[in-house]
């Protein structure tokens, strides 16, 4: 079969799997999302994986988030849907802008290091 657009093979360890390629002997963790009120939607890891963006089902004021791995702390939200969940989001490269999408038919950049909206459509 075809094997293009398939996920990489995951390796199972500890009764979890874990991508490929993790280097014999990583220490991992796992990370908590008490900080979110509803059912989480969408995640998106940084290039450097240090930052988990996060999306959340929450019927009054849904807001991304972001968490510091390293920390394993939520460290800033993103203010600016009204209603419903963000369902999707995407971080570029070099980690300075954040794009969401949600039911409220908004599509968002945010500049991730500071949370302030400069576009929504």
């Amino acid at each position: 079969g075809d094997s293009a657009g398939t996920a990489p093979p995951k390796i199972v360890k500890n009764g979890a799997a874990v991508p490929a390629g993790v280097p014999k002997g990583a220490k991992l963790s796992t990370v908590g999302f008490d900080f979110h009120e509803g059912e989480i939607t969408f995640i998106k890891l940084n290039r450097e994986g240090d930052l988990l963006f996060s999306c959340a089902r929450k019927e009054d004021i849904p807001m991304p988030s972001v968490t510091n791995l390293e920390l394993n702390e939520r460290i800033g939200t993103y203010d600016g849907h009204r209603g419903g969940t963000v369902w999707a989001c995407d971080i570029t490269p070099d980690s300075k802008w954040l794009v969401t999408a949600g039911a409220d038919e908004s599509i968002k950049i945010w500049e991730a290091s500071t949370g302030r909206m400069v576009l929504s459509r």
